[in-house]
């Protein structure tokens, strides 16, 4: 009885699972009082899956693929840019299993007042 309840403990901690989040903001626009109006959000997402510790992006990979897709979706105009950019990396686990990582991005789409400061931001395609 007691081997059961012990095998039953160990392969419970086995194959638990959870979930880890950790943030960063940035901005890189010049905001000036006066010289801007927040015109929206834009969000990109990148995941990737690992399989008994197999598989998967590198950070870099995922951030840039995550990136990628923040862009694709904010659809820059002129005098716009992204600001407040804010990073969220989650992992979960269910060791050792799988272990799922996604980086989400979001960020303030900046307007510009028609100072010729920003502009439109084109995404170079290879």
């Amino acid at each position: 009885m007691i081997k059961k309840g012990l095998l039953f403990l160990a392969l419970a901690i086995l194959i638990s699972s959870c979930s880890i989040q950790k943030s960063t903001m940035t901005t890189n626009a010049s905001l000036q009082t006066g010289n801007f109006k927040i015109a929206g959000i834009a969000q990109g997402s990148a995941g990737t899956f690992y399989f008994f510790m197999l598989g998967g992006l590198s950070k870099e990979g995922l951030l840039f693929k995550a990136k990628q897709n923040l862009y694709d979706n904010a659809k820059l105009k002129d005098n716009q840019a992204l600001a407040n950019i804010t990073i969220d990396n989650i992992w979960t686990y269910a060791f050792p299993l799988f272990i799922r990582h996604d980086v989400y991005l979001s960020g303030d789409i900046i307007q510009f007042k028609d100072s010729g400061v920003g502009g439109k931001v084109d995404m170079i395609q290879k």
